[in-house]
């Protein structure tokens, strides 16, 4: 898995995630029911491969899994806007 660069791969990950993330980690990452992703608080980990994984395969803690609502490229897509607000702050 890589992490993609392109201002147009990150815009249609940030579509992604303001469609099936923001309900529970905040519109800008902020957090809410599911953790910050703005912070330094990087639970599962911060790297492409660990948020593809996170995003993939769901947490014990409460996330679900989305490998049968998101296709690979989706997921490769949110994993790297997620990355890139953290990035940004």
């Amino acid at each position: 898995v890589t992490y993609c660069t392109s201002i147009g791969e990150i815009g249609l990950g940030k579509k992604i995630y303001e469609n099936k993330c923001a309900v529970c980690h905040g519109k800008v990452g902020e957090g809410g029911l599911g953790p910050n992703m703005q912070d330094e608080q990087w639970i599962y980990g911060g790297d492409i491969k660990s948020v593809f994984k996170t995003v993939k395969y769901g947490t014990d803690n409460g996330m679900e899994t989305w490998r049968t609502k998101l296709s690979p490229r989706e997921i490769q897509l949110v994993s790297s806007y997620v990355i890139s607000i953290h990035d940004d702050m």
